[in-house]
C-alpha cells in the first residue's frame, strides 16, 4: 500500500514501539469480577501483591476482637482479612505475600502467581504460618514490590512507623515510592491497624 514511500523501520524505531506497549501494558488496568475485600476494601485488580506487617508489635491484642476466647492480635486479625481476600479472588487472578519485619519475606519468591486452587491454598497455608516478630522494614519491601514488572494494585498494612531497612524517614519513603510510581500508577490502598500512621496515610 505504501508504494515507493514504504521504509523499513530502524532499530531506534522499534526500540521506541516495544517501550510504548510496554508501557501501555504496564498501566493496563485490570479487573476482579468477584466480591474480594481487605479490610472493606475492595479487590478490583487481578494482578495484586498484599503486603503484611509481622514485627513484633503485630502480637498487641485488638480491643472488642476474638479468636475462641481468647482476645485477637493484631496479626491475627490481619490473617484472618487476608485469607477472606484470596478466597475472593477471581480464578486466574496473579497475586503474592509479602510479610515484612526486619526483613521481607515473600510466598512466591519470583513475581505474582496464579490463583489456581493449588496455589490459592498454597499460599493461605503460608498465611497461616506468619509469627510476629523483629522491627518494620517497610521501605525495602516496598522496593521489591515496584520492582515486579506486572503488579498495578498493592494493599500495605502496617500498625507502626518505619524502624529499620535501607531508608526510615517516611518523608525520604513517600519520596521514592511517589518516584517509582511517577509512570507506572500502581494504586495503592493502605491499611494501619492499632493505630493512625502518617506514613500510611501519605
Amino acid at each position: 500500500d505504501a508504494g515507493d514511500k514504504f521504509t523499513v523501520a530502524t532499530e531506534k524505531e522499534l526500540d521506541a514501539a516495544r517501550a510504548r506497549r510496554e508501557q501501555a501494558r504496564l498501566a493496563q488496568r485490570t479487573s476482579n469480577r468477584k466480591e474480594a475485600k481487605f479490610f472493606g476494601i475492595q479487590v478490583q485488580s487481578s494482578r495484586v501483591i498484599f503486603v503484611i506487617d509481622v514485627s513484633g508489635s503485630m502480637m498487641e491484642s485488638m480491643y472488642g476482637r476474638y479468636v475462641g476466647k481468647r482476645g485477637a492480635a493484631r496479626i491475627d486479625v490481619a490473617k484472618e482479612e487476608l485469607l477472606a481476600a484470596i478466597d475472593g479472588l477471581d480464578d486466574g487472578a496473579l497475586f503474592n505475600v509479602f510479610a515484612f519485619s526486619s526483613g521481607v519475606a515473600r510466598w512466591q519468591k519470583e513475581g505474582i502467581g496464579d490463583n489456581s486452587a493449588p496455589s490459592r491454598q498454597a499460599a493461605k497455608t503460608w498465611v497461616e504460618r506468619l509469627g510476629a516478630s523483629g522491627a518494620t522494614n517497610l521501605y525495602d519491601t516496598l522496593q521489591e514490590v515496584f520492582a515486579d514488572p506486572d503488579v498495578d494494585t498493592v494493599f500495605v498494612l502496617s500498625d507502626g512507623e518505619p524502624t529499620n531497612g535501607a531508608v526510615i524517614d517516611p518523608h525520604k519513603i513517600r519520596q521514592d515510592v511517589a518516584f517509582w510510581n511517577a509512570h507506572r500508577k500502581v494504586k495503592i490502598h493502605t491499611v494501619a491497624i492499632g493505630s493512625s500512621l502518617e506514613i500510611l496515610e501519605w
